[in-house]
This record gives C-alpha cells, sequence and structure tokens, in this order.
C-alpha cells in the first residue's frame, strides 16, 4: 500500500505538488490526472526518491521512502517519462544490464520479451526501435522485478490502440494479482475504462479523487441549449449565480452544467423566470473527461 501525507515541492515561491494526500490500496489502479503543470510527473518522482519533498510523508507498505529508501523501494517497478536504454545494445542485452542479479535467465528474458510483442526484435539494437517499441521494452523492465507496486508516468504514449488493449489488460491482470498501480496519464477516456480510483491535479493542487464510479455518480450534470450565442452567454451567467453558485461551461454551442437531472425542471423554471427560452435540457452521460474538465475549468468556458 502507498500513502501520501501532506505532500508538497516547491520550486522558488511556486508550489508543484501542494498538500496532497492520498492513498493507493493492494490490488488498486490508480489513475493521477492533471493538465501539463499540474504536479503529476513532480510527485511520481517524490515517491521514487527522485525529487526530494519539502514537507510531507511517503511510506510504501509502512517503510518511509526518505528515511529508508532501499528497504521501501525494493519491490517498486518504475518508467518515467521517455524509458532511457543504451541504443546500441539489442533489447535483449538492455533487459539483462536491468535485471541485474534478479535471477532471471536468457530464455525468462526473451520470453518477456516475446510477451511484450517484441519477441521478433529482441536481437536488435534499441536504437532503431519506433517510440511505443521502447515503451513496451520500458514496461517490460519495470516488471522484471514482479513489483507489489508499480509507477508509470504516461505509460500509454506511442503505444497504437492494439498496445494500449493489450496494456489495459496487462495491468488489470496485475492488480488482480495484488500489486498496486499508480500512473499517470491525460488519456482520460482510457483511464475511464482502466482506473479503480483517480486523483485530480490542477495547479499543484489535488481537486478531486475517489473511486471512478462514485465521481461520475455524484452530483450529475446537465445539458442545455438555449438559442444563439447571446443567449448562451446570457444563460451561462445566469447558471453561475444561481443557487449560491453553480459550475458550467460552455460546449461546443451547448452549456455544461453540473447539476443532478433532478434538478433539471428546477433550473429550466428560474432560466424561463429570466427570459431565457431552454430549447433542449437534457442528463448528460457520465464521463471522466467531463467532470475533470468541470472540476479544473469549471468557470470559464470551453475554447
Amino acid at each position: 500500500m502507498l500513502v501520501l501525507e501532506q505532500l508538497t515541492k516547491r520550486y522558488g515561491p511556486r508550489a508543484v505538488v501542494n498538500d496532497l494526500t492520498l492513498t493507493v490500496e493492494s490490488g488498486t489502479i490508480f489513475g493521477l490526472l492533471g493538465p501539463n503543470g499540474a504536479g503529476k510527473t513532480t510527485t511520481l518522482a517524490m515517491i521514487l526518491h527522485l525529487v526530494r519533498p519539502d514537507a510531507g510523508r511517503i511510506t510504501i507498505d509502512g517503510v518511509d521512502v526518505w528515511r529508508q529508501p532501499r528497504a521501501a523501494l525494493r519491490s517498486v517497478g518504475a518508467l518515467i517519462e521517455t524509458p532511457a536504454f543504451y541504443p546500441y545494445l539489442s533489447a535483449l542485452d538492455n533487459l539483462r544490464i536491468v535485471a541485474g542479479h534478479a535471477g532471471l535467465s536468457t530464455g525468462d528474458l526473451a520470453q518477456r520479451l516475446v510477451t511484450a510483442g517484441l519477441g521478433d526484435v529482441g536481437g536488435q539494437p534499441v536504437g532503431t526501435f519506433s517510440q511505443g517499441m521502447r515503451q513496451r521494452l520500458g514496461i517490460t523492465a519495470a516488471l522484471l522485478g514482479s513489483p507489489r507496486l508499480l509507477i508509470l508516468d504516461e505509460p500509454t504514449v506511442g503505444l497504437d490502440p492494439r498496445g494500449v488493449v493489450e496494456l489495459r489488460a496487462m495491468l488489470k491482470d496485475l492488480a488482480n494479482s495484488g500489486c498496486s498501480i499508480i500512473f499517470s496519464s491525460h488519456q482520460l477516456a482510457e483511464v475511464q475504462h482502466i482506473c479503480d480510483h483517480v486523483a485530480l491535479l490542477n495547479a499543484g493542487r489535488c481537486v478531486a479523487q475517489g473511486a471512478v464510479a462514485d465521481l461520475l455518480g455524484a452530483g450529475g450534470r446537465l445539458l442545455l441549449r438555449v438559442g444563439d450565442e447571446a443567449a448562451t452567454e446570457a444563460a451561462i451567467r445566469l447558471i453561475r449565480a444561481w443557487n449560491g453558485g453553480t459550475k458550467a461551461r460552455i460546449v461546443e454551442g451547448m452549456i455544461d452544467a453540473l447539476v443532478p437531472a433532478e434538478r433539471a425542471a428546477v433550473l429550466n423554471r428560474y432560466l424561463v423566470e429570466h427570459a431565457v427560452a431552454v430549447a433542449e435540457l437534457r442528463p448528460a452521460a457520465p464521463s471522466l473527461e467531463e467532470f475533470f474538465l468541470n472540476q479544473i475549468a469549471p468557470n470559464h468556458p470551453a475554447g
């Protein structure tokens, strides 16, 4: 189990991670989401003893990462940013170096390459590999020690659709075997398929976290169409002032408002009373992407 408690990292006056607290339970796939600069990669680097936090505590199975790094990270596998390999060595030779004294035979390593879809190119220099091939090799290297905690930074980068599906199946199999997985991503639709839990980061702060099903089921959203651009702008101003302040934004000419479906009639009446005719009003299908956008930019129109 991974636990972050009030984790903070500053560069000068700017807090790139600010008072972050979260828990990744055993057998859980946890997504760390956010726009560029949200603090995702810095958080993962602090977990891996690569960047020192200014405040807070990180423990893995109860062992403090910054007091006992060797013990804490003994059963951790990781892939952070671009996989680093010796370009003139083969994929198999690179895995031999990564494996070190893990006791894996050449046959074991070759089979890992087959599983990753790299069996036919295991003898080729890694410098000739595409980005997707390097990514698959990096994930394979991260799994060599049969880790109990797997940390991945943007693992789907460079993967084709088939590779993404295979990665999804692999991560779910690992979680079912008891491995804890935390990864960063901006591919929200894919995260919705893979993750049990997510934390949404924006400007270093956690703006929401929890089980994906709970986050998508909480609150609900309505989509409204009210006419021309002027009417839409008038309506969104009214909605944002309604009921003590309601989160809303404009998406492709429609208003996306964080309002439960059971309040649709009340909202409609409110708009009509303020001379706004609603042409269309319907519940929005739950989407992690829409939830995320509403959380990080609740008061700004899209675009």
